[in-house]
């Protein structure tokens, strides 16, 4: 219908949605609001040297640029994800919690880049 097609365009804040009416129709729906799904979840990190990070997120960990204004840059997987939040009062065995998670495939060639890495995280 019409209103799904506005809602579509709202919420994806695309002049015009050409994605197939299938996907809202099948997010979650609430009866107080109606279908929406969360298509992302953007966590900003403060840098104070942005082509540092940019060499530790492209160079060690493999991260494609997605955006670069020079003052914020963008890094994604070329993966599909599900968003994901998490909310914690501690980091588990009274830990903190820690500002950014980051799951890898395989841990010790993930370390190995790390430690042979010129620019620490």
């Amino acid at each position: 219908s019409s209103l799904v097609q506005l809602r579509a365009t709202v919420w994806t804040g695309y002049a015009r949605d050409t994605r197939p009416t299938t996907d809202i129709d099948t997010a979650p729906v609430l009866p107080q609001y109606g279908a929406m799904k969360v298509k992302r979840i953007v966590t900003k990190v403060v840098a104070f040297d942005v082509s540092k990070a940019r060499q530790f997120y492209v160079d060690v960990l493999g991260l494609e640029i997605a955006k670069d204004l020079g003052w914020i840059a963008t890094f994604r997987s070329s993966g599909t994800m599900v968003p994901q939040l998490s909310v914690a009062t501690e980091g588990g065995s009274g830990t903190p919690v820690p500002d950014i998670s980051i799951e890898v495939d395989d841990l010790d060639e993930a370390l190995r880049r790390v430690r042979t890495a010129e620019t620490p995280p």
